[in-house]
């Protein structure tokens, strides 16, 4: 299997999770207007999490907030944000560091981000090799054509067909 050094699902959830961020700013900045508000899910476990115990215990892994009309003291930081809001008519302080954030909605324009944070690296090497056995399946050479490849060979001008050319090669 290809190692990927990079780390592309890394960049891609970290440049959704700038989204976010840019989003929050904003409506720290103007409010919000129209239909826009937020959906913003996240582990309720994950380090630097700080909500109230009562919460914690009933939303052990996960939980929704909603950032519409009753929202305090938005605060942004380059990894978290702090957020005053309403739990059974109780004003809360919320932290949540963005890269705990499983998804990120706007239902209002119908606007939405899923995160891929704690991936399962088997199930993601297993989707991998999945895919290169396929792409080699797809490069395996064939002695004849299927019947719709040489209908729309026998039809077409412009089509040559190279099959007698790579048999040949053996």
């Amino acid at each position: 299997m290809i190692e990927d050094y990079i780390r592309y699902d890394q960049l891609i959830d970290n440049a959704m999770r700038q989204v976010v961020k840019e989003a929050l700013l904003k409506i720290k900045k103007d409010g919000l207007s129209g239909d826009h508000h937020f959906l913003i899910s996240f582990f309720t476990n994950y380090e630097g999490v700080e909500i109230p115990a009562n919460l914690k215990e009933k939303y052990p892994e996960e939980m929704t907030v909603v950032l519409q009309h009753q929202y305090e003291d938005l605060e942004v930081t380059e990894t978290f944000f702090k957020v005053i809001l309403s739990f059974d008519s109780k004003r809360e302080l919320i932290k949540i560091p963005f890269a705990a954030l499983t998804s990120f909605a706007d239902p209002g324009v119908r606007f939405g981000l899923k995160f891929n944070i704690l991936a399962d690296e088997a199930l993601l090497e297993e989707l991998a090799e999945e895919i290169e056995e396929e792409a080699v399946k797809e490069k395996k050479p064939s002695k004849k054509n299927d019947k719709k490849t040489q209908k729309k060979i026998d039809k077409g001008k412009n089509v040559v067909d190279l099959t007698s050319l790579r048999d040949n090669k053996k």
